[in-house]
C-alpha cells in the first residue's frame, strides 16, 4: 500500500492489484510539501483524526488506502486501511476465511492491543478502538462488509455503535433495517461482554469450543451467536449470503 512498492506488506509479485505509497516528505525551499495520506500542515506534522477528517480536509481516493491517523494529539499515532471515495470509513477489521496466515484464537490482551497485518488480516484492537470512537461528541455507525465466495457483496449497518471499556467491552448498536443486505448476526449480541477462552464470561466455554473473540450469546449452545473473530477456518455470520461460506469480511466505522 506504499506507493512506490517500498515496504509494502506483500512481495512485489502480489501487487498487481495493490496501489502503494511511501510514507516520504518532499518540501521545497518555500515549505510547500508533499505529504504522505494522512499527514498535513507544516512540513508534514499533523495527522488526520481518523478517515473521515481525511475526507473533510479533501483528502479522496477510488482505492482503499493505507493512512496513517492520530485520534488525539496526546496520541501516538498509527496506520489504518482507509475508505477514501466518499464517506471516510476507518477499518477496525479485515479478514480472508481462506487463509490461516494470521491467528484469532488469542487471548484477551491480544484482543486488547490488536493484532495482524495492514493488508487484510487485522484486528485493530480495542485500545484503537477506543480511541477512534473518542475522536468526538459525535456518534457512530458499524459496518459489516461480506464478500461471499463468488464474489458478490453485501452490507449490514448498525447505528449508535460503541464498545465499552475493558475487561467486559459491552457491545451496543442498533441494526438499520432497509440498508442491510447482509441480515442481522449483531443485535442479539447487544449488552453482550467479550469473551476468549482465556476470559470467557459465558460460562459455557463459547470461546473454548468455537476459539478467538467475540461477544458471544451463551443461549443454544453458544452456536448462534459464532462471530467473525474465531478461530474457524470460516469467519461466521448466521444471516450471510445464503448460508454461503463468506469469503472475505471487513469491520469498518464512520463518525457521523
Amino acid at each position: 500500500m506504499y506507493k512506490d512498492g517500498t515496504n509494502c506488506i506483500l512481495p512485489k509479485s502480489s501487487l498487481s492489484n495493490c496501489v502503494c505509497f511511501k510514507k516520504e516528505i518532499r518540501c521545497n525551499g518555500a515549505g510547500n510539501c508533499i505529504c504522505p495520506w494522512g499527514q498535513y500542515g507544516l512540513n508534514c506534522k499533523e495527522y488526520i483524526k481518523d478517515c473521515k477528517d481525511g475526507i473533510d480536509r479533501g483528502i479522496s481516493s477510488s482505492s482503499t488506502i493505507l493512512v496513517a491517523i492520530k485520534p488525539s494529539p496526546t496520541l501516538e499515532p498509527f496506520d489504518t486501511v482507509c475508505v477514501m471515495n466518499n464517506q471516510g470509513w476507518t477499518t477496525i477489521l479485515d479478514r480472508l476465511s481462506s487463509s490461516n496466515r494470521i491467528n484469532f484464537n488469542r487471548t484477551l490482551a491480544d484482543y486488547k492491543e490488536g493484532f495482524g497485518d495492514n493488508q487484510v488480516m487485522r484486528w485493530l484492537g480495542f485500545i484503537r478502538i477506543h480511541q477512534l470512537l473518542s475522536v468526538t461528541a459525535n456518534y457512530f455507525r458499524l459496518m459489516v462488509l461480506i464478500v461471499s465466495s463468488n464474489g458478490s457483496a453485501c452490507y449490514s449497518y448498525y447505528n449508535n455503535f460503541d464498545i465499552g471499556p475493558a475487561p467486559n467491552y459491552i457491545l451496543s448498536g442498533n441494526y438499520l433495517h432497509g440498508y442491510s443486505k447482509c441480515g442481522d448476526s449483531l443485535v442479539g449480541l447487544i449488552g453482550k461482554s467479550f469473551s476468549t477462552a482465556d476470559r470467557d464470561v459465558t460460562g459455557k466455554g463459547c470461546s473454548t469450543l468455537f476459539g478467538g473473540g467475540w461477544w458471544y450469546d451463551a443461549a443454544n449452545g453458544c452456536s448462534d451467536t459464532k462471530g467473525v473473530l474465531t478461530a474457524m477456518p470460516e469467519p461466521f455470520w448466521k444471516n450471510d449470503l445464503n448460508a454461503d461460506i463468506p469469503k472475505r469480511i471487513s469491520m469498518k466505522i464512520l463518525r457521523l
